[in-house]
């Protein structure tokens, strides 16, 4: 996801040859929008049309102009809150995390989305995982042993 635009290689086969052409991607296009390209460019009568389709990456969702994208926490920074960077696809901005978010509940930051081909802005939805760490110390299994021990708390009622 990228909303400053960018070129896209492609190939066509027109008869017997195959074509290939640099297709520059406008800033801020749409999923489902069109392309035009002349035919003659490409040496064919009429104009070809490239339907433009936009895949999630690996840190973003797009949801028209929303975007959605991931922050993983330790349960202590879910308790206690904390201050994190997160990447957006203009670069990065420090976000303040509430302490007590749960692992599925957002935080919505506004205009800093996708931004359109008319300067329309979405909103970021920043959704917080909260993961335990693979490997603890004796310290700290000392410590979450503790807790277990002492915490009221519960979950599941």
């Amino acid at each position: 996801i990228n909303s400053d635009g960018t070129t896209k290689n492609i190939s066509l086969k027109v008869g017997n040859d195959t074509r290939r052409l640099s297709v520059k991607i406008p800033k801020g296009i749409l999923p489902g929008k069109k392309i035009k390209i002349r035919g003659s460019k490409i040496g064919i009568g009429g104009n070809l049309y490239i339907r433009v389709n936009i895949e999630n990456s690996t840190k973003y969702k797009l949801d028209g102009l929303n975007l959605t994208t991931q922050v993983k926490l330790l349960p202590w920074e879910a308790a206690f809150g904390t201050e994190v960077l997160v990447d957006t696809i203009s670069g990065k901005i420090k976000v303040k995390i509430p302490k007590g978010i749960e692992s599925g509940q957002k935080i919505r930051v506004p205009n800093k989305g996708y931004r359109d081909m008319n300067g329309n802005e979405g909103v970021l939805y920043i959704e917080m995982a909260i993961v335990n760490p693979s490997r603890l110390t004796n310290e700290e299994k000392k410590l979450y042993k503790k807790l277990k021990d002492i915490s009221t708390y519960n979950p599941r009622e």
